[in-house]
C-alpha cells in the first residue's frame, strides 16, 4: 500500500514538474543589463511565436513554404519546425537561478542560465595517462572540465571568434548555459563588459576592428542581430525534435547566401537558419503602413 501511494505521488509529480522547470534564468554576471535581457528575450520569443504560427497554418502560406524550403530540408517542413519553435516558446519565462529540481533526465527540460562573463571558467593543469601534463578549462558552476584548445568554445569566446555559445548537459547537477561573450556585449553597446575583455582584444575593438565574423554578406544576416543571436542560442537548448541533418554547423552555414546555394529543399538545417527564418518571417509579417 505504501509503495502504491509513493508511486502515485511520483507520477503526480512528473505530471507537473516539466511546467515548473521550463524557462531561463539570468546569472548575476548580467546584472547591469538584466532588464535589457528580459526585454530582449521576450521580444525574441514573440518573433519565434510568429514563426511557429506561420508554419502551423493549414494550408501553409505559399511564401512561408517557399522561405522554409530555402533554409531547411523538405522533410522538416512543417512538423519538425513547428515542434522546435514550440519548444523554444516554452522557455520564455524568467526563473530564479537554481529554481529547477535536480532530477533530470526524468524531466523534459532544465532551466537555461544566461551568463555575461567567463568568470566561472578556470584553467587547470592535469596529468593524463596518455598525454602527460595538459591544461584544461574547468567550469566551476557545473564542476565540469573541458579540453583547452584554440577550437574550444571557451577559447573562441575569449579570443573574439564567436559571439555566444551554448552548453547543454544530461547530468542532473549540471546547468544548461547560454554564454554571451563579453567582447560581443561590448560591441553591442554594453560597455560595462569591456572590463571582462582581454587587453589586446579590447585595443582592437577600440580601433573598430572586429575579431569575430559578424555576418555582413546580406542585410538580413545582421538584421536586429542581438535578437538573432538569442534565438540562435535558445534553439540549441530546446527539448524537441532535431533537424534532419543535425550536422555540426560552420560559420559559412549560417549565412543566407551560403544556405541558398544548397538548393531548395536542402537547407543548412541548423540554429542559424532557425534564427534566419524567424527574423525574416517576422519582418514579412509586419503590416504595411
Amino acid at each position: 500500500m505504501a509503495f502504491r501511494k509513493a508511486a502515485m505521488l511520483l507520477i503526480s509529480a512528473l505530471c507537473v514538474l516539466p511546467a515548473i522547470v521550463q524557462g531561463y534564468s539570468i546569472d548575476s554576471s548580467c546584472d547591469s543589463i538584466k532588464n535589457v535581457l528580459k526585454d530582449k528575450v521576450a521580444e525574441a520569443m514573440e518573433i519565434v511565436d510568429t514563426a511557429k504560427e506561420a508554419v502551423q497554418r493549414s494550408p501553409m502560406d505559399d511564401e512561408v513554404d517557399r522561405l522554409a524550403k530555402m533554409l531547411f530540408a523538405e522533410k522538416d517542413i512543417p512538423n519538425t519546425l513547428e515542434d522546435i519553435f514550440m519548444g523554444m516558446g516554452q522557455q520564455k519565462d524568467l526563473k530564479p537561478v537554481g529554481a529547477e529540481p535536480n532530477i533530470y533526465p526524468l524531466l523534459t527540460s532544465q532551466t537555461k542560465t544566461i551568463y555575461c562573463n567567463l568568470d566561472r571558467f578556470q584553467r587547470k593543469k592535469k596529468t593524463l595517462t596518455l598525454h602527460g601534463m595538459v591544461t584544461q578549462v574547468y567550469d566551476s558552476v557545473n564542476d565540469v572540465t573541458f579540453p583547452e584548445g584554440s577550437d574550444s568554445e571557451y577559447e573562441r569566446c575569449r579570443s573574439g571568434t564567436v559571439m555566444a555559445f551554448t552548453t547543454t548537459f544530461g547530468n542532473p547537477t549540471h546547468r544548461h548555459s547560454i554564454q554571451l561573450c563579453p567582447w560581443y556585449l561590448t560591441v553591442a553597446g554594453y560597455t560595462d563588459f569591456s572590463k571582462d575583455v582581454e587587453d589586446k582584444l579590447l585595443a582592437k575593438l577600440n580601433k573598430g576592428k572586429l575579431p569575430g565574423k559578424l555576418p555582413d554578406s546580406t542585410p538580413i544576416d545582421s538584421f536586429q542581430f542581438f535578437l538573432h543571436v538569442l534565438i540562435h542560442e535558445f534553439s540549441h537548448t530546446t527539448p524537441a525534435k532535431k533537424l534532419s541533418t543535425n550536422k555540426p554547423a560552420t560559420d559559412l552555414d549560417y549565412e543566407w547566401k551560403k544556405c541558398l546555394k544548397l538548393g531548395a529543399g536542402q537547407g543548412c538545417d541548423n540554429a542559424g537558419t532557425l534564427a534566419l527564418h524567424s527574423m525574416i518571417w517576422n519582418l514579412a509579417d509586419i503590416p504595411a503602413f
